[in-house]
């Protein structure tokens, strides 16, 4: 099990609301809460593009940015 942590904040009068964590294009888990963490395992050894996009509400429509 590897463990992966993302670090996000958000601006003046935004609040995170989750953090989705991808290998790849396919969503593997999120985290609602900080610390935003998921544990991930694989039984196939290799190179892994994992990346985590945080998630955060305003009064504006939600946003999505990939971090």
């Amino acid at each position: 099990t590897i463990p992966l942590e993302a670090f996000a904040r958000a601006g003046t009068g935004r609040t995170i609301t989750k953090v989705e964590f991808f290998v790849g294009n396919v969503k593997i888990g999120e985290s609602t809460g900080q610390p935003y963490q998921l544990p991930w395992s694989t039984d196939v050894a290799g190179l892994y593009t994992i990346t985590a996009m945080a998630t955060a509400a305003t009064t504006q429509p939600t946003m999505r940015r990939r971090i």
